[in-house]
């Protein structure tokens, strides 16, 4: 790796402090030869690609060395990227007022340090706080490196740090006597770089600080980006807007199939494969399709060539269970139930360029998905990445098969749940906190019994006890026996599903993925990716508590017919394990797209790739996926971003379709409400940083105020005043400060809105548009538009202006709010005539709707949600209105004998599909 830098960049301070204190090998020339900036540093990587921001050169250096601090715990974690988020968007702009200020100006004393006041207070606060020797603990963290190295340009004169402030000082001072920022300053705060530095600055204008923002990465409900714009910059701004839609670059119209292109920003976005036997409910649509169409939506409108794809997971396990329940064979159940998926989305307005699955004729036939299957396969036998163990199962004398999990039965050891199915993974308060579930669900990809090839849920929590004696309950080595010999306790026996015979212990042989081998390359690539990509923060936790502890080798086989054939002898009664199959079907679903899916996914130079999911399907993506790719030798494209939620939960529970409880996609089209009412309230609570509950009082209060009287109310009003004092026809505008001042707000919080998104902050992107609405408001309230048309020349014409100018905020609403409500957006867009080619965001707001436009009849966009209405769908809703309780084997025998297949016949219909 080669660092660049060049003496006096107050940015090079830090990156190479980071350097030196994690001993990173790096080559560090001093000359920049094609930067004109001399603060912006640069790492050129070994693989040719370069890293710019000096706090990303930083986090990469400690995560690449190991030296980042390794047992973070989430909240940790989310502290240090919003200590580094706050640091440059609220510390750095203060820093580089002053600084200017200081060697520019050659000023000094209180002016300079009532700039840096307020940011000084906060780190101050934040130490103490702490109450640690360092930010993140008691060990020198990336954040600590880069919060020094942006201060010491001023705090090496201690008159900038008053007394008041003694943990800080101490802090400051601590970090001035470590060697690394030492060798640092000597090498970089050199008197010939600080002459060049000022000579830069003298050259240039005074920053300015246009943001004020909390130090916070969850905003107040009501919060707008405030701002401190000098007349300069208002009159720059209105001078923008009165340029027109000329201004505007035309709406890029990709060729089909999409290709990525040179020169182009080429972002792929995925979803998380649904599994196709389950009716998704809210929270899996919010989860991932709904938050991954609204982004593809939003890189529309930026005019970037953007490609997403998903589709059906359709192998393994749960489709045979389903199967089986349904007296289906497992492809009658695919081909329903991907009818079933495609409807919901469709209804919800999923913008998907292709909604394929994994069980298409070319894979089934080995011509797509299979053959790259079992390719990505034959590379990491060839790279001796994959191992052979033999692993204890159970299987069904009766039904002469290995079972799965769930088609076993049981009692929890742990916490006497009864009818425990193997796959089931019951609550936190009874099992423990989410990482201990993770580690315990790692404890089935170990050789020996406690794999995870058909073991039950049940003996996971018995195996994952081992040692730990419990009241009531067997120790280890009796119980350990009972199972291995066949002889169970009462009241842990276990069933087989489908018979309700007891199973027995047979010995099996599996193929796993090697991660171990695999973890050094793991290791080195979630470094570059976390540092450069926008990584949420529970994935970033997840990822590396997984690596934390060790990776360990992973089972890839199943003993299961329908599934993708294991194409190596030894193997061929078997099938891959659904979580090393279907990640993969991301590329035969690609593949099923074009045939030059290779494009996509051997691109990584080219290709910016999004992974929108839960936040339990973080580890397949992050550690399993990836380690299989980078197994493979090839260049794949990995992910860049992550972007994973947390929970949505229903009410005070969680969603069942069993019990009747919550809403399912394919019940929320019965409710009367329409699928941009549903888009609205599952985005506006999406679960970022936390789980976040359905509430359908909540969703009639939302509907009511932000949509009904604050969006719709502001966007029919603009438009009417049109219509009823005007003709239909936007009036003429000649603006003065006050308006000109106004669209300076809009200006800022249109930015705010692209900024957000383009970190992919769906949820506080929604607040932005919600302030422009709120903002047209108070604009029309102020100045009673309806009472100056009534008045003299004067008055009228600024009534025209003012409504002509809040029509042209309507018309921007109606493009920021397409990624969200496409239907209510093509509605506004109809009504005030805007032309498609204005669908299109830059960062600057501009007249759309010039004076003379006609636009059309102007409806109401909203209905009110009526609280009889609600409590109906509350009572429908809340569990025992569908009777959808699983059956026993017998009374399904005699519900369905028509139409159900017995055993022994589903399997050989399976055999006839593989």
């Amino acid at each position: 790796m080669k660092l660049c830098l060049s003496e006096g960049s107050p940015g090079g301070l830090k990156v190479l402090a980071a350097a030196k204190a994690t001993g990173v090998p790096v080559e560090l020339p001093h000359v920049v030869p094609f930067l004109t900036h001399p603060q912006l540093p640069v790492l050129q990587l070994e693989n040719g690609t370069f890293l710019f921001s000096t706090n990303t050169i930083c986090q990469y250096f400690f995560r690449l060395s190991g030296k980042e601090v390794s047992d973070f715990g989430q909240e940790q974690s989310d502290f240090a990227n919003q200590l580094f988020e706050w640091e440059a968007t609220e510390l750095q702009p203060a820093l580089s007022t002053a600084l200017y200020l200081h060697m520019a100006q050659e000023k000094k004393g209180e002016e300079v340090l009532e700039i840096i006041r307020k940011p000084l207070n906060y780190i101050e606060q934040t130490l103490t706080k702490k109450s640690t020797l360092y930010f993140t603990g008691e060990a020198e963290s990336a954040a600590d490196i880069v919060l020094w190295g942006s201060l010491f340009p001023l705090l090496k004169d201690e008159s900038y740090l008053p007394d008041e402030l003694p943990t800080l000082r101490r802090w400051f001072q601590n970090m001035n006597l470590k060697e690394h920022c030492k060798k640092a300053v000597e090498s970089i705060w050199t008197p010939k770089g600080l002459l060049a530095l000022k000579a830069y600055l003298q050259k240039h204008p005074a920053p300015n600080l246009a943001f004020e923002k909390p130090a916070t990465n969850e905003p107040k409900e009501e919060e707008s980006a405030q701002c401190h714009l000098s007349e300069e910059e208002i009159a720059v701004i209105a001078d923008v807007w009165s340029r027109g839609p000329a201004s505007l670059p035309k709406p890029w119209k990709p060729q089909q199939p999409v290709l990525p292109l040179e020169g182009m920003k080429n972002v792929l976005i995925t979803s998380a494969l649904p599994y196709v036997n389950n009716v998704p409910h809210l929270g899996n649509i919010i989860g991932s399709v709904l938050s991954a169409d609204t982004f593809a939506r939003y890189c529309r409108l930026r005019n970037w060539n953007t490609l997403y794809l998903c589709g059906t997971d359709e192998y393994g396990t749960a489709t045979e269970t389903k199967a089986m329940e349904e007296g289906l064979t497992p492809q009658q159940i695919c081909d329903k139930y991907y009818v079933v998926h495609d409807q919901i989305y469709k209804w919800f307005n999923i913008s998907f360029d292709f909604f394929g699955r994994t069980t298409t004729p070319q894979q089934t036939t080995f011509i797509t998905a299979v053959r790259i299957a079992q390719d990505i396969f034959q590379r990491l036998l060839e790279n001796n990445y994959l191992l052979t163990e033999t692993v204890d199962q159970l299987k069904c004398e009766k039904c002469e098969r290995f079972l799965a999990d769930r088609f076993v039965e049981g009692t929890c050891p742990f916490c006497n749940y009864e009818g425990a199915r193997g796959d089931q993974w019951r609550t936190e308060e009874t099992h423990g906190s989410e990482g201990s579930r993770l580690q315990d669900s790692e404890l089935t990809a170990r050789p020996g019994p406690a794999s995870e090839a058909g073991f039950l849920y049940f003996h996971r929590c018995l195996l994952s006890s081992l040692g730990k004696k419990r009241e009531g309950r067997q120790p280890r080595r009796r119980r350990e026996a009972g199972f291995r010999s066949g002889s169970w306790p009462a009241s842990e026996k276990p069933l087989c599903k489908v018979c309700q015979g007891t199973p027995v212990v047979r010995s099996s042989q599996h193929l796993f993925l090697d991660l171990p081998k695999l973890e050094e390359s793991l290791e080195k690539w979630l470094a570059l990716s976390q540092s450069a990509g926008d990584w949420t923060p529970n994935a970033r936790y997840i990822s590396r508590s997984w690596i934390r502890d060790g990776l360990k080798p992973r089972c890839i086989t199943r003993d299961l017919k329908w599934g993708t054939p294991v194409p190596l002898d030894g193997f061929r009664d078997k099938v891959f394990y659904v979580w090393f199959d279907a990640p993969i079907g991301y590329l035969s679903i690609a593949a099923n797209y074009t045939d030059q899916w290779e494009k996509w996914w051997k691109n990584p130079e080219q290709v910016q790739l999004y992974n929108f999911m839960a936040k339990d399907n973080v580890p397949f993506h992050s550690v399993v996926f990836p380690c299989t790719l980078l197994g493979t030798g090839e260049k794949y494209t990995l992910v860049n971003h992550l972007v994973a939620t947390e929970y949505l939960n229903y009410e005070d529970g969680k969603f069942s379709k069993s019990r009747g409880v919550g809403v399912f996609g394919d019940m929320a089209k019965d409710t009367g409400i329409p699928a941009d009412i549903w888009r609205f309230y599952l985005l506006y609570l999406r679960p970022e940083s936390q789980d976040s509950a359905f509430s359908w009082n909540d969703l009639m209060m939302k509907n009511n105020s932000e949509l009904l009287n604050t969006l719709g109310n502001f966007i029919n009003r603009a438009g009417s005043f049109v219509c009823k004092f005007f003709g239909g026809h936007v009036p003429a505008m000649e603006l003065n400060q006050d308006d000109k001042r106004l669209l300076a707000h809009i200006t800022l919080e249109l930015r705010q809105y692209n900024h957000l998104l383009e970190k992919v902050k769906i949820r506080e992107a929604l607040r932005s548009i919600l302030n422009i609405a709120r903002h047209g408001n108070q604009y029309l309230q102020v100045n009673e538009p309806w009472k100056q048309i009534k008045g003299g020349d004067v008055d009228k014409k600024q009534a025209g202006t003012v409504i002509g100018v809040a029509v042209n905020i309507a018309s921007l609403l109606s493009v920021i709010l397409q990624p969200y409500m496409p239907s209510v957006s093509a509605t506004i867009q109809g009504q005030l005539c805007i032309p498609a080619d204005y669908n299109v965001l830059t960062n600057d707001f501009v007249c759309t709707l010039p004076a003379g436009h006609q636009i059309g009849t102007v409806t109401p966009l909203f209905q009110k949600l009526e609280a009889e209405q609600i409590e109906n769908l509350r009572k429908r809703f809340g569990g025992g209105q569908l009777e959808d309780f699983p059956l026993k084997p017998k009374q399904k025998t005699a519900a369905n004998s028509d139409a159900r297949l017995g055993t022994k016949e589903l399997q050989e219909e399976v055999a006839k599909q593989v």
